[in-house]
């Protein structure tokens, strides 16, 4: 009955797990689409809108349906709503550049704009999001036990060798040796047990 329950603690976990990560997974792909289509915005038959403006800035996204701009990482991780960028939009095209400074610049004291701030989490959001972070990080760390659990073993050889007072090194330490000493003979038959496949 315990094992029963304890398997169904275990699938119910992963499943968890399964719905934690599905769900930051559309958050990620949400975050890396920007909505940014070509477009030209005209008053009367002159086009006053910078369309290099709007290419050297990726975090402005575009919304056909009110012919506005929107700031990308404020609209999605601003803790307070910034009416310009993330409620009614920005439709002031000819000023877009000195708007652009503004919402990007320092505060009055200097601090990170607001802007900065989702900038930030924006990128920390993504990384942290990102699989191929996951796996090295589960990689490292897998090897990381590895090490710690070799220089564990390690020590207790030499803290045994060095209470019983005996020697380290054998006659024959060769391959081919079928006493290589106290402390190879040692150090093979705690591999053995750990199941190690490689140390050195």
């Amino acid at each position: 009955a315990d094992s029963l329950v304890e398997r169904v603690n275990t699938r119910s976990q992963r499943c968890r797990m399964t719905e934690y990560q599905r769900i930051h997974q559309e958050k990620r792909d949400i975050a890396a689409n920007c909505p940014r289509p070509s477009f030209v915005i005209t008053r009367g038959s002159k086009s006053y809108f910078s369309a290099y403006t709007y290419s050297m800035n990726n975090w402005l996204a575009f919304c056909t349906t009110k012919q506005a701009l929107y700031c990308w990482p404020c609209l999605l991780f601003s803790k307070e709503p910034v009416p310009t960028w993330t409620v009614d939009g920005f439709t002031d095209f000819p000023r877009l550049k000195q708007y652009i400074k503004k919402h990007e610049g320092l505060d009055n004291t200097s601090r990170l704009s607001k802007h900065g701030q989702c900038v930030i989490a924006m990128s920390e959001f993504m990384a942290a999001t990102n699989p191929e972070m996951h796996s090295f990080d589960q990689l490292h760390n897998e090897k990381a036990v590895k090490n710690r659990q070799l220089v564990t073993n390690l020590v207790r050889i030499v803290k045994y060798l060095g209470r019983t007072g005996m020697p380290f090194r054998g006659h024959d330490e060769s391959s081919s040796s079928v006493n290589k000493g106290c402390y190879r003979e040692l150090l093979a038959l705690i591999c053995e047990i750990d199941s190690a496949r490689t140390l050195r």
